[in-house]
């Protein structure tokens, strides 16, 4: 059977130095192969995607920011990640939102309409889905935003 293999070879020698054989591990990756493979096509699906997709952490600090946020918001993901995720609310709507404490207690609400701002101030009005992204513990560590122009 074939399988995805990661090699390390190193030098066996004796008392004088002299090389006498090869130490040989051989480490089956082939899981890691296949989720390298899944999280390609799960980037790709969120790349390719018409609705703004962005994750932010708990801090609020946008932290990720697809092609498609970039059309409908108008903020590059150079200009966005970094940026607290309130610059995409008007400011006259700022402050704390009980959907979002919500979702860091590991609820999964239901998605919600709302306004939503562009960088060059035009509003509209947004679907909004918000779920937590959780670690390998469980916990939630971040948030995953998607916002459809409706």
């Amino acid at each position: 059977t074939r399988f995805d293999a990661q090699v390390s070879l190193s030098a066996v020698k004796d008392n004088q130095g002299n090389v006498v054989g090869v130490a040989t591990i051989v480490r089956d990756i082939t899981d890691r192969k296949h989720a390298q493979q899944v999280q390609a096509q799960l980037a790709a699906i969120v790349e390719s995607s018409n609705d703004a997709i962005y994750s932010r952490g708990l801090d609020g600090i946008i932290i990720s920011w697809n092609r498609a946020a970039e059309h409908m918001f108008g903020w590059t993901a150079a200009e966005a990640i970094g940026q607290p995720a309130g610059i995409l609310t008007p400011p006259d709507q700022r402050g704390k939102f009980p959907v979002i404490e919500r979702v860091m207690r590991g609820e999964n609400p239901a998605p919600f309409e709302t306004i939503r701002v562009r960088k060059d101030g035009l509003r509209f009005d947004a679907h909004v889905s918000l779920s937590g992204i959780k670690d390998d513990s469980g916990r939630i560590v971040a948030i995953a935003v998607i916002v459809r122009n409706i």
